[in-house]
Formats: structure tokens, sequence, C-alpha cells
């Protein structure tokens, strides 16, 4: 869709009396131009790749973003008049506004996601470049905000990186590497305040754009709230529908230990098991449910734990058998029943094997 067809397509709709909360031809638009900054870094490492973690959470990251920014940009263009002889050319008006600042978030997303990516490398090899040195801004314009940092150094678990990174600035065109040089005398350098939204080390909190964000801070808590459960139930919904796409016709070889001999067996997928884990409990709901097309790869690298009867003496379910892997750091267990007719399938997700 061009950006003329865009623009036509949400007037027609406003005028027309959508009553959506979000528009979600602009989300979209929005949504494609943030990824594209997060994928242009981080690129689509699949499950077990480097990177999987981090760029998952980018991406669901800048899709919340794209949703308030969508919800303000939806709540201006409903409080027009229709009845207006210049609707259309106000419409035009915020929709081009919202537009406009497309290339500084777009800017400002790819700075922050290269920093999240170099200080995950940082990490890796702190043992060989235990310090940090600010690079220079490439850009043409320097601004004066971040010169004082220029080529000092800090050791890596310095508070200072806590507040202080690439990119804490809309447009900022800083730069960092790991080096084995010694720290210099940072006693007369401040902090520079980030601008609202770009608080914090995006490789430490896992946030490309936080919520002090004006798009979000400035929604009352009800609607943050509504807004926040509709994006879980897009996640959802999404997910459930490429793991039925995906799983229902894969079987994947797993073990278990029966009478203390091992044992391969080979596990299904169904849209019950499929379902349920969609909506089990997790600390991070949507990342968890972003996992769902890749419950193949998960089920076959998990990590086997015990077997247990059914406690509630189902006459068709012989036994449960628990599997561990790793969900954003805290370790949880996939829960595989077997059927007394021999078959395997996935069951649920659980944080405690009970």
């Amino acid at each position: 869709m061009t950006k003329q067809e865009l623009t036509d397509t949400v007037i027609s709709q406003i005028k027309e009396g959508n009553s959506e909360r979000i528009n979600s031809h602009l989300r979209d638009n929005y949504l494609s131009n943030f990824n594209k900054a997060v994928d242009g870094v981080m690129g689509k490492p699949g499950y077990g790749d480097s990177g999987f973690d981090l760029a998952l959470q980018s991406r669901l990251n800048v899709e919340r973003f794209a949703n308030f920014k969508s919800y303000q940009a939806t709540e201006q263009l409903k409080s027009l008049k229709t009845d207006d002889p210049k609707f259309e050319d106000n419409a035009k008006s915020v929709i081009n506004t919202f537009n406009r600042f497309q290339a500084t978030e777009y800017n400002t997303i790819t700075a922050r996601a290269r920093s999240a990516h170099q200080w995950e490398g940082f990490k890796e090899n702190k043992d060989l470049y235990p310090n940090i040195m600010w690079l220079p801004s490439r850009s043409a314009h320097i601004r004066e905000e971040h010169a004082a940092f220029y080529f000092h150094v800090w050791p890596q678990d310095d508070p200072f990186w806590d507040e202080n990174s690439p990119g804490s600035l809309w447009n900022c065109k800083c730069d960092w590497e790991e080096t084995d040089k010694d720290v210099t005398d940072n006693g007369d350098i401040d902090s520079v305040p980030a601008s609202p939204g770009l608080e914090g080390n995006p490789g430490e909190i896992g946030e490309l754009i936080t919520d002090e964000h004006p798009y979000i801070s400035s929604v009352s808590d009800k609607m943050n709230e509504e807004i926040t459960d509709d994006i879980m139930r897009d996640v959802r919904d999404r997910s459930v529908s490429l793991g039925f796409e995906n799983l229902l016709d894969k079987m994947v070889q797993q073990t278990i230990v029966e009478n203390e001999v091992e044992k391969t067996i080979e596990i299904g997928f169904n849209k019950r098991g499929i379902n349920h884990f969609a909506h089990d409990f997790a600390e991070n709901p949507n990342f968890k449910n972003s996992l769902i097309p890749e419950l193949d790869k998960i089920t076959k690298n998990a990590t086997y734990e015990l077997s247990a009867k059914d406690s509630k003496s189902n006459p068709m379910v012989k036994a449960f058998h628990y599997y561990s892997f790793d969900l954003s750091g805290q370790t949880v267990y996939l829960n595989v029943r077997e059927l007394i007719t021999g078959k395997f399938n996935l069951y649920a997700l659980t944080n405690a094997i009970k």
C-alpha cells in the first residue's frame, strides 16, 4: 500500500465512523518501519541461534510502541469533525505529522538495536576487553550533549553505562567499542539525561523504547491496560495460528526413563496442547507465546526431568512427562501427556513440576 493509498484508506475509515481503538492500517505501517530497523541490525535468528532472545524481545518492544503510536494518531483523527469542509485536509495533516516522525524513529530504533546487540557481545568478551570506549558521533552536525564522552573509557560494569549508551538521544549517531585500554579520568563528566522513551541501557533492560515515551506515558492507566491486553491477544492469536500451521503434522523424538531404562518416544502436537500452552502463565506472556511456532525445536532440545502418573485418574492417560528449558532466563517445564494408546502429545507449560 502506497502512502497515498494508506492515507485515503484511513481517512475513509474515519469518515465512515470506524470505531477501532487502534487503526490497524496505521499500526501495520508503523510496525513495518520499526521491524525493518530491528531486523537491519539483528537479522532474524532462529530459535537456538545466537541473538534469538534479544531479536524477539526487540521486535515485541517495537510492536508495543507501534500500537501506542497508532492509538495516539487514531485518537487525533477521531476527534476531528467529519462534517467540517476541511476534514480531509485536517486528517491528512494529522497523518503526515505522525509520518514525519518515522525517519527519526527508524534511525533511533536502529541505534538502540545496535547498542543492545553490541552490548551482548561486550559481555561475552569481557575477560579480554573489560572496558568500553565512547566513540564520536558520525553525524555531520555534532550535538554537544555527548561530546564530553568522546574517547573516554569506563569499565564495562561501571554504573555510567546504566544510563548512558549510544542512541539515548533521538537521532544520536554516537558509537562505542570494547577495549583493553586503561580507564580514563572521568571524574568531571556528568551523565546526560536520556530523551523520554530512551532511558536505560537497551542491552540490559531489553527495551529499545521505554514506557516513558509520551505516546505511552500520556495514556491513562486504564487505557494502557486495555491496549496492553489488545497487544497480548494479537500476539497470542497470531502465534497460535502459526503453531497450527507449522506443528500439527510434526513429530519430535525425545526420551523418557521407564523402569530405569532410557526409552525413545515421539511427541506430537495438537490444537488442545498448543492452546493450553498459549494460555499458561509466564512473566513475559508475549515472549512465551511468540515461541509457539518454535515448539518443535524447543521440545526436541528440552531436557528430560521426570515422569509421573496421572493424579486425576483419567482412564485415558497413562502418565505425564516433564522437560525443562530456559524461558527468558527462567527454568520452565513442558508437560507431555502419554495416553494409554501409546501416543505422546505436548500438553502444557508449567513453572514447577507438580
